[in-house]
């Protein structure tokens, strides 16, 4: 489910999906299906799926991002998420923007559907990149246009990809510097676009301390069904631990 849940309401927040916030969504479902239900985040989910690929399998510490409608991520560490004191661990969607990229590309303060200012999100989710192209050229373009005109060398679409790379290096360069993780696995949307597998380990590069090796960046294996497969392994989880 894309949103947290309060651990002692059970209500959730999803800033993408306003309809639920506010729901008690885990017990709707029971009531409607008349059975018993988990209910968990999509993000923490697709990183628990990712973990346990052939890819992931030689790291201990891997961040699971989902980069689609909105950003949230996910922490596995040595097989294991990481959940913290409100199972709200790895929400960096919902950080802000630094004020430096503020400032260099004349960005506003824009409201986000959590209800703070600024948040990543707004601004290095897909939306947000279509949102950046049209505030740096005027033009509302599809996600499909945006990308064949950068691929054709078209410098507006030049100018909105280098900086979004920018800022979205960053974001990974200071989750790096705070949780050191081995790798970061990219799923949504945003994943698919080729080119940023290159792109940003060398903008995360600008944003760590000199020498140190940013950490690997590659694509989801299990793609749009990632996230349910990660579901059925925190079933089978809980399972093994009450029995």
């Amino acid at each position: 489910m894309p949103g947290l849940m309060d651990r002692h309401t059970g209500k959730l927040l999803s800033s993408n999906v306003p309809c639920l916030t506010g729901r008690q969504v885990m017990n709707d479902l029971a009531n409607r299906l008349n059975r018993s239900v988990e209910l968990d985040n999509d993000c923490c989910c697709f990183a628990l799926s990712e973990a346990h690929t052939q890819q992931a399998r030689q790291f201990s510490r891997i961040f699971g991002a989902i980069i689609g409608t909105g950003m949230g991520g996910g922490l596995v560490i040595d097989g294991q998420l990481y959940r913290g004191r409100n199972r709200m661990a790895s929400e960096f969607g919902h950080l802000p923007l630094p004020a430096t990229f503020m400032r260099r590309y004349h960005l506003p303060e824009l409201k986000c559907g959590c209800g703070l200012q600024g948040c990543l999100e707004r601004y290095q989710s897909g939306p947000g990149l279509l949102w950046l192209h049209k505030h740096f050229s005027g033009e509302q373009l599809k996600m499909e246009t945006l990308l064949e005109h950068y691929r054709h060398g078209n410098a507006s679409a030049v100018t909105t990809i280098e900086a979004w790379i920018d800022m979205l290096g960053c974001t990974l360069a200071q989750l790096q510097l705070i949780l050191d993780v081995d790798a970061f696995v990219l799923g949504g949307g945003v994943s698919n676009i080729e080119e940023i597998y290159t792109l940003l380990p060398q903008a995360m590069s600008r944003y760590l301390f000199p020498g140190l090796e940013p950490a690997r960046v590659f694509p989801a294996i299990h793609g749009a069904s990632s996230g349910v497969r990660g579901a059925a392994l925190l079933l089978v989880e809980q399972g093994t631990q009450t029995h």
